[in-house]
């Protein structure tokens, strides 16, 4: 859903707060109901957002350092320039 650089420049100063101290906890989703609450040490992913908003205490699909997760959109990013 990130296809654009605007988009992945938000998410990436919305990871960088995070890792930043300037806030404790991000959130992102995306068109396709993907849900990520970043935390400073780690990013977890739910692929439904709605059965999140259900029930906030659902295992995630996907846990990943945050600092990996950034490395990733930034390849992303990179990617997109090109």
């Amino acid at each position: 859903d990130h296809n654009n650089i605007m988009q992945v420049n938000l998410l990436l100063n919305e990871i960088n707060d995070v890792i930043d101290g300037i806030k404790t906890i991000g959130g992102w989703d995306t068109q396709s109901m993907y849900f990520s609450i970043i935390l400073i040490n780690e990013t977890r992913i739910y692929q439904d957002i709605e059965a999140w908003e259900d029930d906030n205490n659902i295992t995630p699909d996907f846990v990943l350092p945050t600092s990996d997760f950034k490395i990733i959109v930034e390849a992303w990013r990179d990617y997109l320039l090109l």
